[in-house]
Order: C-alpha cells, then structure tokens, then sequence
C-alpha cells in the first residue's frame, strides 16, 4: 500500500506538470460548449437542449483523453524506460496500471467538475444536486470502459508489432 500511495504521489506531480494539456482537455470541451450552445440564439432555447450539449461535451472530455492521452502516456511511459523501472522496483506493474486509473479518473473528475460549472454559472444550466451527482457518477464510472479501450488499444498496438 505504501508504493501504491508513492506511484500515486508521482502520478500527481506528473499532472501538474502537464497543465497545457489539462488546460486543454478540460478548457476545449468548456470552450466549445459555450460555442456551441451560444450558436442557438434566443430565449426560446428549450433546457433539454443546454443539458445535452452540456453532457455531450462532457463526454467528449472523457472519450478524447481516454483514447488519445491514456494511450500516449502509456507509450511515453515505455519509451523513457519509466516501465522498465517500475518492472526493477518493489513496485507491481498493476500498481503502476492502478495509479494510473487513479489520476485518469482524478483528471475526468475535474473535467466533470469545470465543463458542468461552465453549463450551470454561464449558461444558467440547471437541474437538482441529486441530477447533477447521478450524472456525474455515471460518467465516471462509465469512462472506465473508455480507459480500458485506450489501454486494450495500446497494449494491442504492442502485440501487431
């Protein structure tokens, strides 16, 4: 539990290091929801339709880091040696895997957190605290399915090479 708690204090150093990216994966996803829900001028915009813009792009957030960074960290990951570290140290593989589980759905949390603020400060999105937690924990279990598809992918990249 120790290296796993150490791993998982890396993982976190590792993403504070990486704020372009976060400013990116979480900032675009706002930034074209403010977008695209401001193209439907008017005040006759129906609140279903602010809702599902704001849930897709959501989404967008989660897929998009689940299939192009999880995978990218992963290969970086390989190609500094960091896993061949790992592998030499007290330190398990699926600890390495499990923390990086952990700062993914740390990061999608966040992304969860500021693309729903963004909808219901700016846009005037909303919906009871119940709805608004339902749905977050939904996303974030759900995108477990989009990690494991990123880490399937980039593990099988390994093996058709």
């Amino acid at each position: 539990m120790k290296n796993m708690t150490s791993l998982m204090k890396v993982e976190i150093i590792q993403m504070k290091r990486q704020a372009v990216y976060y400013l990116l994966s979480i900032g675009l996803p706002s930034v074209f929801y403010l977008i695209f829900s401001g193209m439907m001028s008017g005040s006759d915009i129906p609140e279903i339709a602010l809702q599902a813009y704001l849930f897709a792009m959501t989404l967008f957030s989660i897929m998009s880091s689940a299939f192009f960074s999880i995978p990218s960290t992963l290969e970086s990951d390989k190609t500094n040696n960091w896993q061949k570290l790992i592998q030499h140290s007290p330190v398990s593989m699926v600890e390495y895997y499990v923390s990086k589980l952990f700062s993914t759905l740390l990061t999608f949390l966040l992304s969860i957190i500021v693309v729903f603020s963004v909808g219901h400060f700016v846009r005037g999105v909303t919906l009871p605290w119940l709805d608004w937690l339902v749905i977050g924990a939904i996303l974030l279990v759900g995108s477990v399915v989009f990690i494991s598809m990123g880490v399937v992918g980039e593990l099988a990249s390994h093996v058709l090479n």
